[in-house]
């Protein structure tokens, strides 16, 4: 089982970005990727085709930039399905695993990608309002979290956790099943308002 890629995304223009990744995931000659029929030396090629509205991609080592159609989602709705695409080939959760929980195994890496999540995509999204998640862990896919700052005790904070934190997770890591709050909301000092 290997670390999880972390990734960085940078927007060229509406309709393509490249996404810089902390590791290799193809060779450094560049190649270029229009159908699943040219994907056959890629794992990570067929995964990014496979994501709604991906048209093209190019993968040159460390970095993949995606092209999609203009009819496709924002690339803030599309990049937690590129991250699960650069990872199909680090020895993460892949189709037949994904699903698979309740095993130490399963639960390392769905810690570890949930983990991820948390510092790329949600706590930077909440920290707008004062606010963030602690991971606190990960059991039989049922990721136990603490809200903090602005989200302890404010009255969206069900709201922020299952339509915001929850669908998030569910929709990039398909081992996710829920999530559960222990966070004492009574004792929040500065709710965001």
């Amino acid at each position: 089982m290997g670390i999880p890629i972390e990734m960085k995304m940078e927007l060229i223009d509406d309709s393509t970005a490249k996404f810089v990744l902390s590791r290799s995931v193809g060779d450094f000659i560049g190649q270029k990727y229009t159908s699943q029929a040219e994907t056959s030396d890629s794992p990570v090629a067929a995964a990014l085709l496979e994501i709604p509205g991906i048209l093209e991609v190019e993968i040159f080592g460390n970095e993949v930039t995606a092209v999609k159609g203009d009819d496709a989602p924002d690339w803030t709705s599309i990049e937690p399905g590129v991250y699960r695409a650069v990872n199909t080939e680090n020895d993460l959760p892949n189709k037949a695993e994904a699903g698979t929980s309740g095993t130490p195994k399963a639960d390392e890496v769905t810690f570890n990608l949930v983990d991820q999540m948390f510092r790329t995509h949600i706590n930077p999204a909440l920290g707008g309002h004062g606010g963030s998640v602690e991971l606190i862990d990960v059991q039989d896919g049922v990721v136990t979290v603490r809200m903090m700052g602005g989200c302890q005790g404010c009255g969206m904070a069900r709201v922020t956790l299952t339509e915001g934190v929850e669908a998030t997770l569910k929709q990039a890591i398909p081992a996710v099943k829920s999530v559960r709050d222990i966070t004492d909301h009574s004792a929040g000092t500065s709710p965001y308002s």
